[in-house]
C-alpha cells in the first residue's frame, strides 16, 4: 500500500486525491520516506511502515467506518486461483480449470 496519494500534501485541494484534505508536513515526510525506499529494504519498509502508522493513528485523518471480510470458498480440484486482497476471483476466472 501506497499512503502517497491518499495523504501527501502536495495533493491537498486536488478533488481527485488526498479528499479527506490532509495538510500535514510531517505525514509527508514519513510517506516519502517508504517511498524512497528500494523494493529489496524489506525490514527498513516496515520499520517506516510502523512510524507511519503509529503517527496516522494519532493524527487520525479519517476515521475507518466499515471493513468487509472477504471469503473465497472453492473445491479443493479447483486450480489456477490465486486471490489476494487486491486480487480477487475474478481476475483469475479465465485461468480456473478442474483437476481431478
Amino acid at each position: 500500500y501506497d499512503p502517497f496519494y491518499s495523504y501527501h500534501s502536495s495533493f491537498y485541494g486536488n478533488p481527485n486525491y488526498n479528499t479527506n484534505g490532509v495538510n500535514d508536513p510531517e505525514l509527508d515526510v514519513l510517506i516519502e520516506t517508504m517511498r524512497n525506499l528500494n523494493s529489496d529494504q524489506v525490514d527498513e519498509y516496515a520499520d517506516a511502515w510502523l512510524e507511519y502508522q503509529i503517527y496516522w493513528n494519532d493524527l487520525l485523518p479519517n476515521v475507518p467506518l466499515y471493513s468487509n471480510e472477504y471469503r473465497d470458498v472453492y473445491n479443493v480440484r479447483v486450480q489456477g486461483l490465486e486471490s489476494t486482497p487486491v486480487w480477487d476471483w475474478s481476475n483469475d476466472i479465465a485461468d480456473l480449470t478442474l483437476g481431478s
